[in-house]
């Protein structure tokens, strides 16, 4: 693999089915072949996206032990931190030496987790 897909969502908008499948085959191969894929057209404000890569540097700077209460482990909806070496997705390669957060649509767990980290809650 040389690059990333980058796949338009705008197809997924569209009235035409033929649109919408092709869209969503597009998006099925590259999530079995490659893993990830860069997603244009996806309509989400670029305030927002700026917002939650804000968040993300805000909550990877934090302390261990402040970031242990966020852990997904502790999510009854398997969103929040995940820490380093916590998840192991290629056995054979060992622990994945790596930080996530698992973002989802705004519920009352992720919008108490996020004013842990930001004065206004998002």
């Amino acid at each position: 693999m040389s690059s990333l897909p980058i796949i338009s969502l705008a197809g997924l908008r569209s009235d035409d089915p033929d649109e919408r499948r092709a869209t969503a085959a597009e998006l099925g191969r590259a999530c079995r072949e490659v893993g990830f894929f860069y997603a244009t057209d996806h309509g989400i404000p670029d305030e927002v996206c700026q917002g939650a890569f804000d968040l993300a540097k805000q909550l990877f700077a934090l302390p261990a032990e402040d970031k242990e209460p966020l852990s997904i482990k502790r999510s009854p909806h398997n969103r929040g931190y995940v820490a380093m070496a916590d998840e192991k997705l290629n056995p054979q390669s060992g622990a994945d030496m790596k930080e996530a957060s698992t973002l989802a649509p705004i519920s009352r767990w992720i919008t108490r987790t996020c004013s842990r980290i930001s004065p206004s809650g998002a």
